[in-house]
């Protein structure tokens, strides 16, 4: 405050740039704050961040190594149970080589399966060879023990391969049978050169007829070199970095292809591990990943230990530039800053935006009250606000405005209290609760409308509106809305109404028999006629308030409800009166008799819908509409069965017996189409519905 002549003189500040300020000023100091303590925690944060994400790529690069690896010992052992059990025999070498050579195809990533019979010589096999499948089978009384060498396709045919054998397959010269039968039980064997010239591996089972005995056969499941550098290959370390696996020693067995001839970081990294004395001492899964310098760069490598039962001890190595895992972090960093950068330039103009929106209403409204003062009510009214206080303002304001405007035209007292009393939020919402759903309309109403003159019209459907409408209130029902010729009722709510499924059909069937009495009434005083048709559904919906809120109705919203509009326009096409879901019925087929007509998707929905005619209450049927009902349900079954000639057979003697029965002709037809055209692929009975 400044004093002027011995008086303190207030400074007013305009609110526009004064809360502006105040926001700006707060939102700069929060954001340097939270932005400087981010940017701290951050920084110290990167490198752990970093080693916990290399950490997590190794883990599962060493999870699926072992889970390749892992498959021939389990696909051994199995063959082992099966003999054990005598599930799986070795004398019928064809029917075993085709087990095996379904086994090879069920498993890519394998090379061979094969079986060395020592006693007699023989051998049979499996592989994978371009693309194809083969079966190797040897035995030395058989050609000379030249191999014979069959393609299989996947449906278990054999013929002669394209390449055969030349040479005797001897099981007995072959060197790494016999490094197998030496094996006291499971084991992988070094990698070495198979017979199709290729680098693998195998893992081999000796098989002896008691324990200490020397082995009369030798299981064996193999994998190709290739075929792990190219598994190994295909894993994805940052964008440079690779996967190896070596032996105990450190010595490789698989790398990528493009590292098959020794990789320059691979032997670095070994060596800023200590060598292979290191890895012989790593735990079976223990887990040392590290940081180590070569060429003037920062790597990180992981040395895992992957036990493979019954084989080596197997090393999984994985090696990748540091700057790909902390690069990431600390773009991730800077990724930060720029999002919050922007965040703040948008911040500060939504800043603008608000104090704008906040000021000019009571700008405005400073101005409407600085008139009132000379009765100057002023045409233009404040802008709405977005805040709750300043938006009361201005409405009590533009209320006060119109009723002093009231009083200058000689309004009564009373009539301005009642003005100022509307103002009243109106209270919106709704509940779930299962409902039954009526919806009905009238047959024919566009050709009868343009028989009547407007006022006839509505005098006739006003009459017709309250005949419905007794018979929904007679029977609890709540009648939500007049739809042009249409109504809208449902049953259960407000109130509950035990057994409402019960309840509508009550109704449905009193509206058709007044509607009845009503149309001889007026055929005899020559007036026009109504027929109504139904539809029937129950469900799950929300009833209650909804609209806005200065205006709103008690109505029921779901799917129930856009289902029984769609059975009743239904009616129509099966020519009945009263249409409804399986709910209904399954509720209510104690008390009433039922025909089940069709099973449809309606239009709007894609799920099928078994629908029902609703015929009286029970112990009302005839006995020839009993029997006409039961051969139109033993058609329908017939017809969703898939038996379409007999339902066409069973439909048609309907509709010949009853021309007026529509259902059974529109079944026929459908029926017959079927029967001569049947459908592709699996039968739901299902008739999709084009059209409400």
């Amino acid at each position: 405050m400044h004093r002027a002549e011995g008086a303190f003189v207030r400074i007013s500040l305009r609110l526009r740039p004064t809360l502006l300020g105040v926001v700006l000023g707060l939102l700069l100091m929060t954001v340097t704050f939270i932005g400087g303590i981010a940017f701290i925690k951050t920084s110290e944060t990167v490198e752990s961040l970093a080693a916990q994400q290399f950490d997590a790529v190794n883990h599962a690069v060493v999870e699926r190594v072992r889970g390749l690896v892992s498959a021939p010992p389990l696909i051994l052992r199995e063959y082992e149970a099966q003999l054990r059990l005598g599930t799986l025999t070795l004398d019928n070498l064809d029917a075993t080589g085709l087990r095996m050579a379904e086994r090879i195809r069920q498993a890519p990533e394998l090379a061979w399966i094969g079986y060395a019979d020592m006693r007699a010589g023989r051998f049979v096999g499996a592989t994978r060879r371009g693309g194809a499948i083969e079966i190797f089978t040897a035995q030395p009384w058989v050609n000379g023990g030249i191999p014979t060498v069959d393609d299989v396709s996947p449906t278990g045919v054999r013929r002669t391969a394209s390449t055969p054998e030349t040479e005797p397959y001897i099981v007995a010269e072959k060197d790494w049978i016999r490094r197998g039968l030496e094996q006291s039980d499971l084991a992988w064997l070094a990698p070495y050169v198979f017979t199709d010239g290729q680098r693998g591996i195998s893992a081999v089972l000796p098989l002896r007829q008691e324990a200490g005995a020397p082995a009369d056969g030798l299981l064996h499941v193999d994998v190709f070199i290739t075929t792990l550098q190219h598994f190994l290959g295909r894993f994805s370390i940052g964008r440079t970095g690779r996967v190896h696996l070596l032996d105990a020693g450190g010595t490789p067995i698989a790398s990528p292809i493009a590292w098959s001839g020794g990789d320059p970081l691979l032997a670095a990294a070994l060596q800023a591990f200590g060598g292979g004395e290191a890895l012989r001492q790593l735990a079976p899964g223990a887990e040392r990943s590290f940081l180590f310098e070569t060429g003037a760069r920062g790597w990180r490598a992981a040395f895992d230990h992957v036990a493979i039962p019954g084989g080596p001890d197997w090393i999984v190595a994985v090696v990748a530039p540091e700057s790909e895992f902390t690069g990431l972090a600390r773009r991730n960093a800077m990724w930060t800053v720029a999002i919050a950068a922007v965040t703040l330039l948008a911040a500060i103009a939504a800043a603008v935006v608000v104090s704008r929106r906040i000021a000019e209403p009571l700008r405005v409204i400073s101005l409407d009250l600085e008139r009132l003062a000379v009765f100057d009510f002023g045409a233009q009214p404040a802008p709405p606000s977005f805040v709750r206080e300043v938006e009361v303002v201005r409405r009590m304001t533009a209320r006060m405005k119109a009723s002093l405007r009231s009083f200058g035209h000689y309004v009564p007292t009373d009539l301005v209290r009642d003005m100022v009393a509307s103002g009243r939020e109106a209270r919106l919402g709704g509940e779930r609760r299962r409902l039954t759903i009526h919806f009905s309309d009238i047959a024919g109403f566009t050709s009868l409308s343009e028989k009547l003159s407007p006022e006839q019209l509505v005098d006739e459907l006003g009459a017709y509106f309250v005949l419905m409408r007794e018979v929904l209130r007679e029977r609890r029902g709540t009648l939500d809305k007049y739809m042009g010729d249409g109504i809208l009722a449902f049953f259960n709510a407000p109130h509950p109404v035990p057994d409402h499924e019960a309840a509508a059909c009550e109704a449905a069937l009193d509206t058709q028999a007044r509607l009845e009495a009503d149309r001889q009434a007026r055929r005899a005083a020559g007036r026009p006629e109504f027929s109504a048709r139904i539809g029937l559904a129950t469900g799950d919906v929300v009833v209650g308030n909804f609209g806005t809120p200065d205006r709103f109705a008690y109505t029921v919203l779901g799917d129930a409800v856009n289902l029984a509009s769609r059975l009743e326009g239904l009616c129509k096409f099966y020519g009945v009166a009263i249409v409804a879901c399986s709910s209904v019925r399954g509720a209510t087929a104690d008390r009433f008799e039922w025909r089940a007509l069709d099973r449809v998707a309606v239009a709007g929905r894609e799920a099928g819908t078994d629908i029902h005619q609703l015929l009286c209450r029970k112990g009302e049927l005839a006995p020839r509409s009993s029997a006409r009902r039961d051969a139109y349900e033993a058609a329908l079954s017939a017809y969703l069965g898939g038996r379409f000639a007999e339902a066409a057979q069973r439909f048609r003697d309907l509709a010949d017996d009853d021309k007026d029965d529509i259902a059974a002709t529109t079944m026929f037809r459908r029926a017959r189409k079927l029967a001569r055209t049947p459908p592709d692929g699996t039968w739901s009975g299902i008739y999709v519905m084009t059209r409400k």
